[in-house]
């Protein structure tokens, strides 16, 4: 598994992370579509964060705190889902 230097953070990323990257807006946070089945993560194009979504629906805001480890923040609030 390779990972790479966020340029503006300088936290190893995994490349498997780098590859679902959007500005995360309120707008575009509201535009996600959950997955069928599983979780999937997309991550803002600036940041170490990103937004989990669950097939359930639910929408958690996660930071990358080191190499592949993930920690939830907080759910997106219904208004916005």
């Amino acid at each position: 598994m390779l990972t790479k230097t966020h340029p503006t953070t300088h936290v190893a990323v995994p490349e498997r992370c780098l590859t679902m990257r959007i500005p995360l807006t309120d707008s575009g946070v509201r535009a996600l579509k959950v997955p069928a089945t599983g979780q999937t993560t997309v991550w803002d194009s600036k940041s170490p964060v990103g937004v989990r979504l669950a097939k359930g629906g639910t929408k958690s805001f996660v930071v990358m705190i080191g190499s592949g480890r993930r920690h939830t923040i907080g759910q997106v609030p219904a208004g916005n889902s």
